[in-house]
C-alpha cells in the first residue's frame, strides 16, 4: 500500500472534485500516473476523524455535498452508518465511469497497489477495460500520450497525484511538466498538490507557471484553473496539529465550464461545512478556499 494517508483532508479535497468532474465529463479513456490502492481499510486517526469521518457526518448542512458523486460512492460502503472502508481514486473512477463503458489505464511502481486495483476491477466486473502498469507513470503516459490521435486526446482525462513533484523521470520529465505536456495536447488534466506553507505553495505554483509557459500552454485557451483549500491557521506559529496536509490545492486543464463551476461551488461548500471543526486539542479546524485561477 503506497498511500498511507487515505482519508484525510488531503483526499477530500482530492476525491470530491474528481469524482464529480469524472461524472460532467464522461471521458472515454481514464489514466493515473501514481494510482496508489483502489480500496483501503478504514481506521480512526486524527487524521481520518478530521478528513472522511468529519465530511461523511457533516454533509448534511450542504445538499450539494449531499448530492454529490464522491458522498454517493462513499455511501455504498457504509454498513449500519459506519463507514469501514475508504475507496482510493482508482476506485472512484471506476465506479462514476464504468457505465459509460471508459477504458481505464493505471500506473504505479508498488505491486501491492495495482494487485489491489486488479482486484476491485475483477469484483467490478470490468477488468477487460482496466491495465495496470507497473512502471514509472511520469514516462508511461508520457508516451501514451504521444501516440493518441487528436480526437482520442480529447477523450482522454489524466489524474496526476505525484509524491514528489519535483523528482524528474529518466525522459527529463517531472510531473508538473507532465501536466503542462498534456493540457497542451489537449487532454483533460487534474492535478493534485499538498503543502504545509504557503512558502511551499507559492513555489509549486510558480514551477508550474514557468512549465505552462515553457510548453506554451495558454491559461485561456487550455481552461487552467486551479482550487486550493487550507486551514485557516496553518500562518498560526501556535497551531501544532497535523491532519495529514495543512493545505493542498488541484490544477485542472481543459475542463468544461460545468466542471469549473461545480468545483468552485464544492470549495466553498467544504469551508461552510468546516466552519466550526475542532480538533482534539480544541483547536479550530476551520478552512479557506481560494480559486487561484479563474
Amino acid at each position: 500500500m503506497a498511500n498511507r494517508h487515505f482519508g484525510t483532508i488531503g483526499d477530500i479535497w482530492k476525491h470530491l472534485p474528481l469524482a464529480e468532474i469524472l461524472k460532467v465529463e464522461k471521458p472515454f479513456s481514464y489514466w493515473e500516473s501514481h494510482a496508489g490502492s483502489a480500496l483501503y481499510t478504514l481506521t480512526h486517526s486524527i487524521q481520518r476523524d478530521y478528513g472522511v469521518f468529519y465530511f461523511i457526518d457533516n454533509t448534511t448542512q450542504s445538499p450539494m455535498l449531499e448530492a454529490s458523486a464522491y458522498k454517493h460512492i462513499l455511501n455504498t460502503y457504509q454498513q449500519e452508518g459506519q463507514l469501514s472502508t475508504y475507496p482510493g481514486s482508482p476506485l472512484i473512477a471506476l465506479k462514476v465511469l464504468h457505465k459509460n463503458k471508459s477504458k481505464f489505464l493505471f500506473c504505479d511502481i508498488d505491486n501491492e497497489s495495482l494487485k489491489n486495483i486488479q482486484e476491485a476491477s475483477d469484483a467490478e466486473g470490468i477488468s477487460k477495460v482496466v491495465e495496470v502498469i507497473h512502471a514509472d507513470g511520469i514516462s508511461t503516459l508520457a508516451e501514451k500520450a504521444a501516440k493518441l490521435s487528436t480526437e482520442d486526446a480529447l477523450t482522454t482525462f489524466v489524474h496526476i497525484d505525484p509524491f514528489r513533484p519535483f523528482t524528474r523521470s529518466a525522459n527529463g520529465l517531472h510531473s508538473i511538466d507532465l501536466f503542462s505536456k498534456l493540457s497542451q495536447q489537449g487532454l483533460k488534466v487534474l492535478y493534485w498538490y499538498g503543502y504545509d506553507s504557503y512558502q511551499y505553495r507559492d513555489t509549486l505554483i510558480n514551477e508550474i507557471k514557468l512549465s505552462l509557459a515553457k510548453y506554451k500552454v495558454s491559461l485561456i485557451e487550455r481552461r487552467i484553473w486551479c482550487g486550493d483549500v487550507s486551514l485557516a491557521a496553518i500562518d498560526d506559529p501556535l497551531f501544532d496539529e497535523h491532519p495529514g496536509v495543512l493545505g493542498c490545492g488541484i490544477v485542472a486543464s481543459n475542463l468544461s465550464e460545468v466542471s469549473v463551476k461545480n468545483c468552485q461551488q464544492l470549495g466553498k461548500e467544504l469551508v461552510g461545512i468546516y466552519e466550526n471543526a475542532l480538533f482534539p486539542s480544541g483547536s479550530s479546524g476551520a478552512l479557506r478556499y481560494q480559486a487561484i485561477w479563474d
